[in-house]
């Protein structure tokens, strides 16, 4: 049996297999290309190649032959997370390039090179001693090229795994490449040694810490030099541990403000009403696969509520960190540069998404100058899965998001405006009333809202909002697959817009300060949705590919 209606029409989807991180997001030569940790055998078998996938618009994906095989020494055991630089050379031969930003069209004597930087990991368990993070892990950042985006040349091994600063573990991983003041600079995730540990503490004893590393490279990428090393800090400026490994690092500039963006692995799961919900890795039904399992303690804080979680006046205790990997951003003080800080406030943490299925997000500029964040619609070892019995692949995607900021410096994101031309057929309703759509595709806003209320998608999944509480609350175990409840305080709900598309839903809170995104497998392949919020508008758009 295979339930069709499950299969997003506009999420970027495996073929087969399982799909997790995002990676080498770039626009070139006029085309997007989404490139992705792919394992097209699994579950017989999980080693990770690079998939690859073109679109026009954003929303409608072609899928191209797998771009990187792990077939070489420097990456045998897989074919890690890493990014585009679409390198630009003028009509005099000089570099002029961008990290998929903005290029010259106008120059046609203008040639762009799309650069690939990748992580190969290498493993050896034979040594007795080999624990993966110090010993019997080798991790190897690769280069290769390609001047069609569809052929690439042979590997390059750029950094090698004794070139680290003595201080890391040998997780080092998930390079992100940009340019900036003339400089071609790499960002590196990286696990930090508990130097008290000593030979005597197993690997759930130490307290590792995660940290970014900063190189730069005169020459396009093939040799690089150290510049830094970030680190978290607490409000008092001391070294803190935020979690023992940060993943998938990128910077992110608006409006001449930047922002470090992070995937911290073990930070410390607080008290809350749901302290199991997506916590503990489940045995067996999905493979400990994102980026790198864990080995190592939960360590790090639960903190206050970021930007996008508003205090309220309700005094119900909520869970900081209820999934158990996190992706979120540190801002920087205005008008400093990645470049030039040491540390980042622990405290300042602004979570990129809040549901079930999101991880190891990546951001790219497209030729508009638009800064475009896409996500893996997934996470590492989770107790829910998204492979139930009636589909064929595991995993995909997010929509593609624009950022912007907002006046008071929160990241503001958007499903880009190319879905809006795929908008049919409006439905206008009112609160209690019940529509019915004959598919499992639409995009609902409710505008301008007064109070609490629900709203409820196929008697399965509830979202409300209730005494400074926005909730997202499955209430049918079949279409949950697992998955329980998300929740974060609001000040106030002021417009809710939620896509449905296929088994996905994604939920844009307040204009996109506060974002929800899941996997929901409902039993119909239509849509039944009922509200009780009292709002200005309140409507629904069918979604036609």
């Amino acid at each position: 049996m295979t339930n069709d209606f499950w299969t997003p029409q506009f999420h970027l989807f495996p073929p087969q297999g399982w799909m997790n991180d995002p990676n080498g997001l770039c626009q070139f030569k006029s085309v997007y290309h989404a490139f992705y940790q792919y394992t097209p055998e699994w579950p017989a078998n999980e080693l990770r190649f690079w998939g690859h996938a073109v679109s026009e618009d954003l929303l409608s994906w072609k899928t191209l032959p797998i771009a990187i095989s792990p077939d070489a020494a420097c990456d045998k055991d897989g074919a890690f997370s890493g990014s585009a630089w679409i390198e630009v050379h003028d009509a005099a031969g000089g570099d002029c390039g961008h990290g998929g930003g903005v290029a010259d069209d106008n120059d046609a004597a203008s040639r762009e090179v799309m650069r690939l930087f990748y992580t190969g990991n290498v493993m050896d368990e034979t040594r007795p001693e080999a624990d993966g993070i110090d010993v019997g892990r080798e991790a190897y950042q690769v280069m290769l090229t390609s001047e069609d985006g569809q052929s690439f040349s042979p590997k390059c091994v750029v950094l090698k795994s004794n070139e680290y600063p003595g201080t890391c573990t040998n997780h080092v991983r998930d390079p992100k490449v940009w340019k900036q003041d003339g400089a071609l600079r790499m960002l590196l995730g990286a696990r930090e040694r508990d130097t008290a540990a000593g030979s005597a503490k197993s690997a759930d004893e130490r307290c590792d810490s995660g940290a970014v590393l900063i190189y730069d490279s005169s020459d396009c990428g093939e040799s690089w030099t150290l510049h830094s090393v970030i680190r978290g800090a607490n409000a008092q400026g001391q070294r803190e541990a935020f979690g023992y490994m940060w993943e998938c690092p990128f910077l992110v500039q608006l409006n001449g403000q930047e922002f470090l963006s992070v995937c911290p692995q073990g930070l410390r799961e607080g008290t809350g009403t749901e302290p199991s919900a997506g916590t503990e890795p489940s045995a067996g039904t999905e493979p400990s696969a994102g980026t790198e399992p864990s080995a190592g303690a939960s360590k790090g804080s639960c903190l206050n509520d970021s930007a996008n979680l508003q205090e309220s006046a309700s005094s119900e205790p909520l869970d900081k960190w209820q999934n158990i990997w996190q992706s979120g951003y540190f801002p920087l003080p205005e008008g400093q540069k990645l470049i030039n800080v040491e540390t980042v406030s622990t405290d300042s943490f602004v979570l990129w998404d809040h549901g079930f299925d999101f991880y190891a997000p990546q951001t790219f500029v497209d030729d508009s100058g638009r800064t475009i964040l896409i996500g893996w619609m997934g996470i590492i070892d989770p107790t829910y899965h998204s492979y139930p019995e009636g589909i064929e692949f595991c995993h995909n995607l997010t929509l593609p998001r624009e950022l912007s900021l907002s006046g008071d410096g929160v990241i503001l994101q958007h499903p880009v405006k190319e879905l809006d031309a795929k908008r049919r057929e409006c439905v206008e309703f009112v609160a209690d009333a019940v529509v019915k759509i004959n598919q499992l595709s639409a995009d609902i806003e409710i505008t301008d809202i007064s109070g609490d209320g629900t709203l409820t998608l196929n008697d399965a999944l509830v979202l409300s909002y209730s005494k400074g509480i926005f909730a997202l609350k499955f209430i049918d175990e079949n279409t949950a697959a697992g998955r329980t409840q998300r929740s974060i305080r609001l000040k106030e709900l002021s417009d809710l817009r939620t896509i449905v598309d296929g088994s996905t839903v994604e939920i844009y809170l307040n204009d996109g300060r506060a974002v929800f995104s899941t996997r929901w497998f409902p039993a119909s392949e239509r849509l039944t949705l009922s509200s009780t919020f009292v709002a200005a508008s309140s409507r629904e758009y069918s979604l036609i590919a």
